[in-house]
């Protein structure tokens, strides 16, 4: 949308190897680059021991440096709140020093850890009343300052909202009563209340929905024009009896998902396919039934899950699926020492191994599959 480079905002150089650092290239990045949560100051709560807690005083004692380590520092200093001074403990916002000078008035958010300490997650050096309302907090790197990522933003905003094009037909928007995007963009960045930030939230969710489904749409429709799959021939009976043999029977369900999938693999269309279901409903049987068909065809299969545990509770439950069967697995995850990895690598290579179950260790490029399916 807005591929332009964020020198035509005249940030510093240096501001901008930051920002480059965080992934931020373009104006649009930048305006994209959405608050993790927000500080919400709507009165002066009480204090209290181990609670979040905002108050507004007055320094009167200058700031004390400590490096813990190389990137990480320390800060204290003292504030008057009322009748009773309190000990400031803030780490790495050492560059707010200059700021911080004695008599100078201060809006502290943080936890009080006893009676007069408190340690500050943020300081607005502002007066409370100033500050009512939602601030959004950004995941930053060191050198840049939520106020001064707020102010990039709104120079970007400014640039460009006068071109911004809403992705979401009008027809849509009119129907899910929907802000425009102009405006979710500065709402989601800058708030007016709740109710503005609940409809700029609700927009950009449903814009992202949206271009993800239309993406899902286009691949779907490519790869069924072209037949760039593998359409698999495989041994009916010695499945239905794989089928028959399980010591449970198959669900409604599980029967007609199956049968999908088994026409998918038969198709020459790369199938994708996302099956939903609760824990224990059944959808790794489900998984068996469409590599005990792959195998029956010729073919290896991969099975991928997110942690380690997972893979090996996947392991067990496949061998015991197919305990009567002559299938040879493997589990391959990160944790496998070198030697293993490799020798386990030369049997997958060799077809040696029929399935493999693994983390994300399944997709590096050492690892390559003699006829995966």
């Amino acid at each position: 949308m807005f591929d332009i480079d964020l020198s035509y905002l005249k940030i510093n150089q240096n501001r901008i190897a930051l920002l480059q650092e965080m992934g931020i290239m373009t104006i649009e990045d930048l305006i994209r680059f959405y608050p993790s949560r927000y500080d919400v100051i709507l009165s002066v709560p009480p204090i209290l021991v181990d609670e979040k807690t905002i108050f507004e005083g007055v320094i009167i004692e200058e700031p004390k440096i400590f490096f813990i380590r190389r990137n990480m520092s320390r800060m204290t200093f003292k504030v008057q709140y009322q009748d009773t001074s309190y000990s400031i403990a803030i780490f790495n916002r050492h560059f707010l020093r200059t700021h911080l000078t004695l008599g100078t008035v201060v809006t502290i958010i943080g936890k009080l850890q006893s009676p007069n300490q408190v340690v500050a997650s943020d300081i607005k050096l502002q007066s409370l009343e100033s500050l009512k309302g939602f601030h959004p907090i950004y995941n930053l790197k060191s050198g840049i300052t939520v106020k001064s990522m707020s102010g990039y933003i709104k120079k970007g905003l400014t640039f460009v909202e006068k071109d911004l094009i809403d992705f979401i037909p009008e027809d849509l928007i009119q129907r899910y009563q929907l802000p425009y995007l102009k405006e979710a963009l500065w709402q989601i960045h800058f708030p007016k209340d709740e109710v503005h930030l609940k409809q700029a939230l609700k927009y950009l969710k449903y814009e992202e929905f949206l271009k993800f489904q239309m993406t899902l749409l286009f691949i779907k429709r490519n790869t069924h024009t072209i037949d760039v799959g593998i359409n698999k021939t495989f041994d009916t009976p010695a499945l239905h009896q794989y089928i028959y043999d399980l010591p449970f029977e198959l669900t409604k369900d599980q029967i007609s998902v199956s049968k999908e999938i088994l026409q998918d693999i038969q198709s020459p269309h790369i199938m994708d396919r996302l099956i939903q279901g609760d824990v224990g409903s059944g959808k790794t049987v489900v998984a068996s039934i469409a590599i005990y068909a792959n195998h029956l065809a010729g073919y290896q299969s991969a099975l991928m899950a997110p942690t380690e545990i997972l893979a090996s509770q996947h392991y067990r439950t496949l061998q015991k699926l197919f305990a009567n069967t002559s299938m040879r697995f493997a589990l391959l995850t990160g944790s496998l020492p070198a030697k293993e990895k490799k020798a386990l690598y030369r049997q997958i290579e060799n077809y040696e191994v029929d399935v493999v179950v693994g983390t994300h260790a399944l997709i590096q490029d050492a690892l390559q599959f003699k006829r995966l399916g």
